[in-house]
């Protein structure tokens, strides 16, 4: 797991420090490479480890007390999902005003295609029939799962008189 800072500033504050320091201790350890190592350089670089892992504990510390934070709002959003997920997929919820506004432009395709070889207005008709097929009293009533459904029906009735695709 990686550990972050608290802060996005801290966090590059600490990464410009380490590498500083690594610096240094490169440029000491350089100075010092054909000299045998004497016992007060061991408690610098004992030292050096120490407060090292004091700094890994410390931010580890940090990024578990982050995620306690965040664990508690990730199930406020779950759970406000799923409240969202409930309402989408109840079987009484009506289509949207976008849906509606598609069922209506393919019943108007539909009608105005059967209204050129009849030469009446066959909008009442169109709506009767989607209405007797779905048992509705308005297309605005449609279930939202079957709107898929009404479609591929308009859909299918356009292309049998039309020969051809809805014109949208």
């Amino acid at each position: 797991m990686p550990v972050e800072a608290t802060t996005p500033s801290h966090g590059r504050a600490v990464r410009a420090a380490v590498l500083a320091g690594a610096a240094i201790r490169i440029g000491y350890l350089l100075t010092k490479w054909n000299q045998p190592l004497r016992l007060n350089d061991s408690y610098y670089y004992s030292g050096q480890a120490y407060q090292l892992a004091q700094a890994v504990l410390h931010m580890a510390r940090n990024q578990m007390l982050m995620e306690q934070r965040l664990g508690g709002r990730m199930e406020a959003v779950e759970g406000r999902l799923e409240t969202i997920e409930d309402a989408l997929s109840q079987p009484g919820r009506m289509i949207t005003e976008d849906q509606a506004s598609q069922i209506s432009q393919a019943v108007k395709a539909v009608a105005l295609a059967i209204g050129k070889k009849s030469g009446r207005n066959e909008f009442g008709a169109i709506y009767g029939e989607l209405y007797r097929k779905f048992g509705i009293a308005g297309y605005k009533q449609l279930p939202a799962r079957r709107f898929q459904e009404a479609m591929r029906f308009l859909a299918e009735w356009h292309e049998n008189v039309t020969g051809g695709p809805l014109p949208f």
